[in-house]
């Protein structure tokens, strides 16, 4: 469960951010997101993104 963003967008894009600084993951690895709407609540979550991070973490 996470904070509220104000989209799934942003939600998605700062899920991203935090997995490569905290090196979780690295360039060119394949990543899963999840998120929903209303973002924020347990329970609500009805969308998938699979992503390739990018070489330039400046991509982000």
């Amino acid at each position: 469960m996470s904070e509220e963003f104000y989209s799934v967008d942003v939600l998605f894009h700062y899920a991203k951010r935090a997995a490569i600084n905290s090196g979780i993951v690295n360039k060119g690895d394949t990543i899963v997101l999840t998120g929903g709407t209303p973002n924020g609540k347990s329970g609500n979550s009805n969308l998938i993104n699979v992503e390739t991070i990018p070489s330039s973490s400046k991509s982000i």
